[in-house]
């Protein structure tokens, strides 16, 4: 029995909790960084009868998991986005959404606190309408998008699976069929460190990792940036940090290089670090 659930979609109820949520701090730095937000969800949840659970991830930071049961034996569909936002930076009242020109403007409505009450509010809309679903349709509130993704490897180390999702992140006006995957490597180029006065004996690995780099950008990277997809793109590789040495006069014994490799429908993480493992065995 499929009922018209969008009666039960209230406009000044979607702002109210999309107003709570902005007006929920959830940047990093803070402690329990993005609970409260977690808490927000897994009440209102509660409150509509839809089974709901919280788990700590990492340092007090916890994740929000909710499912509303098929009736039947259909496919899981997953809604799914991160519960963190960046700082406020020079935002003013940040944390206290208001509406200006038919716009809500606060920290996280549109990244992606908006779209998080969306789905929450489309799942209890299910609900209050009676509509007996084949499938299930499960939440994830997750932890740490603007880091290092905790949250998302939490849920797969749960073992939590899906047929399909919906990930609310922001596209413009578009939405996406797919994305690019992801990984920051991190490569250690070794030297030996002696005093600036007698570099000779020594091995500067900062210079070796310039060489690294120009054979990167020579060999690797044009192959890389030749695989493209229709719809989402090419791969690529990005440097964004390099440190090394300790001070002035001494021969860097230790560089660090880290970047950022991006990779498109076809290839495969195994095969990604089969290629550098190949490249830097040619060096």
């Amino acid at each position: 029995m499929i009922n018209d659930f969008r009666k039960e979609l209230d406009e000044r109820e979607m702002i109210s909790l999309i107003a709570d949520l902005v007006n929920t701090p959830s940047y990093p730095g803070i402690p329990e960084q993005e609970t409260g937000v977690a808490k927000l969800i897994h009440d209102f949840f509660v409150k509509e009868g839809i089974p709901s659970e919280i788990y700590e991830v990492v340092d007090g930071r916890c994740n929000v998991v909710a499912r509303l049961e098929g009736h039947g034996k259909g496919k899981t569909l997953l809604l799914t986005g991160h519960t963190d936002t960046v700082p406020p930076y020079d935002m003013e009242d940040a944390f206290r959404m208001k509406i200006e020109n038919e716009k809500l403007i606060g920290r996280g409505v549109v990244d992606m606190k908006g779209a998080l009450a969306c789905m929450v509010l489309s799942m209890a809309a299910i609900r209050r309408s009676g509509t007996r679903l084949k499938g299930n349709i499960m939440f994830a509130g997750v932890i740490g998008e603007e880091g290092k993704s905790e949250g998302t490897c939490a849920l797969l180390k749960k073992g939590l699976k899906a047929d399909a999702a919906i990930v609310g992140e922001p596209f413009g006006w578009n939405i996406g069929i797919g994305q690019k995957g992801l990984e920051w490597f991190e490569c250690r180029i070794l030297g030996k460190a002696v005093h600036g006065g007698k570099q000779k004996e020594g091995i500067n690995a900062i210079s070796k990792a310039g060489k690294l780099i120009r054979a990167l950008d020579e060999e690797l990277v044009p192959r890389i940036e030749s695989r493209m997809h229709p719809i989402i793109g090419g791969s690529s590789m990005n440097y964004g940090m390099i440190s090394g040495g300790f001070q002035p006069s001494t021969v860097a014994g230790e560089c660090v290089l880290q970047f950022d490799r991006r990779w498109i429908p076809g290839e495969k993480y195994e095969d990604i670090l089969r290629e550098y493992d190949d490249f830097l065995e040619r060096l």
